[in-house]
């Protein structure tokens, strides 16, 4: 067996806490993790949800460790040689909390909102608890996550509205609840393309990450310059899906044509094409899998597992006999840190 442990990992307390920019396990550089580049059976090895898992497991939290097991992750590549690859920012954090039967505004003045955690319900009995009868406030482990909706309606928004009241689910019938977000503010740029998507965005030697895309109509003001009148009175009209759109033609390159080939959300209004990115500081580390004690240097901003095939070993997390390994790999997400160290012992 393979014993793997990681150092402590956080966001110091002025930093503010994790955001998983983007992830994946499994195998895109024949040259990280493989002591035999030429053996490595595939360069184009992803798994789908690695990101959606770690930003699960991690965002809003000033600590996080993850183990790779198969109880996470599946094997995207049998017989290759993985990798868990990570990119994240620390944010300093905000919390918004809004008792039933009100409202409250998510804002990052000239920023943008990323939602990181969410709790409808109740984690104790004072707040939201004024006027209340103690019987509505005694339920103090009433969970109920709602950072899927809460991030569809606010993320790449500079300010947000949020109502309990939203949602249909009751996670502790009778008790009063109250809407806790936790979100931070990311650095933005914005790009208004008037007249079609034929406009280009551009981080230079960094990576675009999309935080919002638009496409439609909802202000009579943008790209009204010379257009008739009539061209703008509908301001509701919106193209559904855009932001996957844009994020799958944008994301992780330094610089992306939006040259998009859109259906006509309302025909006769004149449409523009807004989207609202970031700028992912681009990581370079090293890291050598070939012995026992591995150390992947970092920037602070990603961190890096590894995993061998080795012989008898089915797959990365199977053994086929005594003297085979049953391996898991913790990654600790760091930022104060300047090295991610993971030692290896064979028991």
């Amino acid at each position: 067996m393979l014993q793997h442990k990681c150092l402590p990992a956080y966001c110091k307390a002025d930093e503010g806490v994790i955001s998983v920019q983007k992830a994946n396990y499994g195998c895109t550089d024949s040259h990280v993790c493989a002591s035999n580049p030429q053996k490595v059976a595939s360069v184009t090895c992803t798994e789908a949800t690695t990101t959606s898992v770690l930003s699960q497991s991690c965002n809003g939290r000033s600590m996080c460790e993850v183990t790779v097991s198969p109880a996470l992750f599946s094997d995207p590549c049998q017989g290759t040689s993985k990798y868990l690859n990570s990119s994240y920012v620390c944010l300093p954090a905000k919390t918004s909390i809004t008792c039933q039967h009100s409202s409250d505004i998510l804002d990052c003045g000239t920023d943008v909102i990323k939602v990181l955690h969410t709790n409808y319900g109740r984690r104790d009995t004072t707040t939201c608890s004024v006027g209340r009868p103690p019987k509505e406030v005694m339920d103090d482990n009433c969970f109920l996550s709602v950072t899927a909706a809460i991030s569809d309606r606010c993320n790449g928004k500079s300010k947000c509205s949020v109502t309990p009241d939203d949602f249909s689910t009751d996670p502790c019938y009778g008790s009063f609840k109250y809407l806790e977000v936790s979100y931070g503010c990311l650095a933005s740029r914005k790009s208004i393309t008037c007249g079609g998507p034929y406009g280009s965005i551009s981080c230079e030697n960094d990576l675009i990450r999309i935080y919002d895309a638009f496409y439609g109509q909802m202000s009579p003001t943008i790209c009204s310059n010379g257009r008739p009148e009539s061209q703008l009175t509908n301001t509701n009209c919106a193209l559904a899906n855009v932001v996957d759109i844009v994020s799958k033609g944008c994301n992780d390159r330094t610089s992306c044509d939006l040259a998009f080939a859109f259906t006509d959300p309302c025909f006769g209004t004149y449409k523009y094409l807004e989207v609202s990115y970031g700028c992912i500081e681009t990581c370079q580390s090293s890291l050598d899998c070939s012995t026992a004690l591995t150390n992947a240097s970092v920037d602070g901003r990603q961190g890096i597992g590894c995993h061998h095939s080795t012989t008898g070993v089915t797959s990365t997390f199977s053994s086929s006999s005594r003297n085979s390994f049953l391996s898991f790999f913790c990654l600790a997400f760091q930022l104060g840190f300047s090295s991610l160290h993971t030692v290896v012992m064979q028991l």
